[in-house]
């Protein structure tokens, strides 16, 4: 049990009492309550919570009861899988995606100017074993080229990339960094996809995913005269890469990566400090852009496909490979 005095969870050194576990919780489900039902898939049994999420039941309950939209009730109740996401990234727990990000941090807290190449193995497999016909896979890469590997019945088709990340990249011109300012007033959250790229419903909201941001930050500099892009790409770090969308702007004759959703986001959950990382500065050396254009980087007989990006770093800044 937990309560008032309470310690509920430890975040690192952090401790947490129940009571402000209880206030945080209310807090992250008030903001998810702007996401409408009708977008909702109900499909996350409560009884799974605690192994996919790593949201123990106390948790869950206290969640529940501030508000967090379920239907059902107590062990047979179901959630959104964008809720629990969102909760996981809030909430002061040791979570998979909260461990996620503090390699992501890891990778941007490295000296200037340097470049680090990594090695990324596209993963995935047929996902309708024995529907007959051709089964082919073509994965995007982050060069803007595409290869086609034929599939096999239940058995893993990989390729392998590697890229090089550098992080010496300019600041935004006054007008861009404002702009990107702009975005502070904007809650990152996972969003289904019938809302994610609904712009006026972030504005209108103030919650948005990476998708959101990056068509909001693309149209905004475009009013402002200068040339802008939605990127789409990967995250890229040890021990896996993600998939993720972020703006791009024209400067000085290059794309700069801007994200200031992503950093406003890791500064909120304590992965990135505050002093160091303000929302105007390039995640550039954590990015690998695919296209720009909505493109998933696995296709089957052209058709997107979920699909993993492990990931390890194969040369170390001294030059020597591990």
């Amino acid at each position: 049990m937990t309560g008032p005095g309470v310690t509920a969870t430890r975040m690192g050194r952090t401790a947490v009492t129940g009571a402000e576990l209880a206030a945080r919780t209310a807090e992250v489900v008030a903001a998810l309550t702007r996401i409408p039902w009708s977008v909702r898939r109900f499909a996350v049994p409560a009884a799974s919570v605690a192994t996919t999420y790593r949201l123990d039941r106390t948790v869950l309950d206290m969640a529940t009861r501030a508000g967090l939209p379920c239907i059902g009730t107590a062990d047979d109740a179901l959630y959104d899988m964008h809720d629990l996401t969102n909760l996981a990234l809030y909430l002061p727990m040791r979570t998979p995606h909260r461990a996620a990000m503090r390699f992501w941090a890891q990778v941007l807290d490295r000296p200037d100017g340097e470049q680090r190449t990594y090695r990324i193995t596209y993963r995935t497999a047929c996902p309708a074993p024995g529907h007959g016909g051709p089964c082919v896979i073509t994965f995007h890469l982050p060069d803007g080229t595409a290869v086609t590997v034929p599939a096999e019945d239940g058995r893993p088709v990989e390729h392998t990339v590697d890229v090089v990340l550098r992080n010496d990249w300019p600041a935004l011109p006054a007008p861009l960094a404002d702009l990107a300012e702009e975005m502070s007033a904007i809650q990152f959250f996972r969003l289904p996809d019938a809302i994610r790229w609904d712009v006026d419903f972030s504005t209108a909201n103030l919650v948005a995913d990476c998708a959101g941001i990056a068509r909001l930050l693309a149209n905004g500099a475009m009013e402002r005269g200068w040339q802008s892009r939605v990127r789409y790409g990967l995250i890229v770090a040890p021990p896996f890469s993600m998939p993720h969308f972020w703006a791009e702007f024209r400067i000085d004759g290059q794309w700069v990566p801007c994200d200031p959703g992503l950093i406003n986001g890791m500064v909120r959950w304590g992965v990135l400090p505050a002093g160091r990382w303000t929302p105007d500065r390039s995640l550039g050396g954590l990015l690998a852009g695919i296209s720009s254009h909505y493109r998933m980087a696995a296709l089957h007989n052209g058709f997107p496909i979920d699909s993993s990006f492990p990931t390890h770093q194969v040369q170390r800044p001294d030059g020597v490979r591990p």
